[in-house]
């Protein structure tokens, strides 16, 4: 499929079976830069979605970084949060009083029997990611991205 068909394909399942996005994760390589097509995709979906707008309902998480040292995350997400245009500070929010984050670095070894300490700390955070957006919804900080397929069209590969 081509770029067009596979975000005309997004866009008629969502305008079928949903009429609000409550949470869009975008899920990238952290041990790869993103390429052009890569990167313009993203932006595309995000200036469909209105990210502008909603940012408190996006997460970015940088996949595959469990090889990575902590500095090496760090600098590879926000490597990848500057292609993208996202400002650290559109990527932090407070859930039950602590600081979340909304751009998280993941990954553990598929083969290991138990989860690192770096792991277990990536889980929680993507989960109080996840969670934020109902408390802040729950305070009226938060509302629903509503879904309009029939307007603007953007690629995704």
């Amino acid at each position: 499929m081509t770029q067009e068909q596979v975000m005309a394909t997004i866009k008629t399942k969502l305008k079928h079976n949903v009429v609000n996005v409550h949470k869009v994760i975008v899920v990238t390589d952290g041990t790869n830069r993103l390429s052009e097509q890569a990167t313009r995709a993203i932006q595309d979906m995000m200036s469909w979605l209105q990210y502008e707008k909603y940012k408190p309902n996006w997460i970015f998480v940088s996949n595959k970084c469990d090889g990575l040292s902590k500095a090496e995350r760090e600098k590879n997400l926000a490597d990848t949060m500057k292609l993208l245009r996202v400002n650290q500070t559109d990527v932090e929010g407070t859930f039950a009083g602590a600081l979340v984050k909304l751009a998280i670095p993941v990954g553990f070894r598929p083969k290991d029997r138990h989860m690192s300490v770096d792991a277990k700390k990536s889980e929680k955070s993507l989960g109080m990611a996840i969670l934020y957006w109902n408390e802040a919804a729950s305070l009226s900080r938060c509302k629903p991205i509503p879904v309009h397929p029939q307007e603007s069209m953007c690629t995704i590969s």
